[in-house]
């Protein structure tokens, strides 16, 4: 299922992060760093996300889309 979400990107020459576990902290710092756009993801992932310690602290303001 999660290839249907990947392959219009790949149409537009879009970069794709794919990580091999869910670390909200790596996570927040992947999403920073490589000013992601697009984030897909299970509703406890968000609520994981939120509950990191310094969440206010990560620039998140490149993010486009939550699905």
């Amino acid at each position: 299922m999660l290839h249907l979400f990947l392959w219009p990107g790949v149409f537009v020459g879009a970069a794709h992060v794919v990580m091999r576990s869910f670390v909200p902290e790596q996570i927040l710092k992947t999403m920073q760093d490589e000013r992601i756009t697009h984030f897909f993801g299970a509703p406890p992932m968000y609520l994981m996300l939120m509950q990191v310690p310094e969440f206010s602290s990560y620039d998140l303001g490149s993010l486009r889309y939550l699905a």
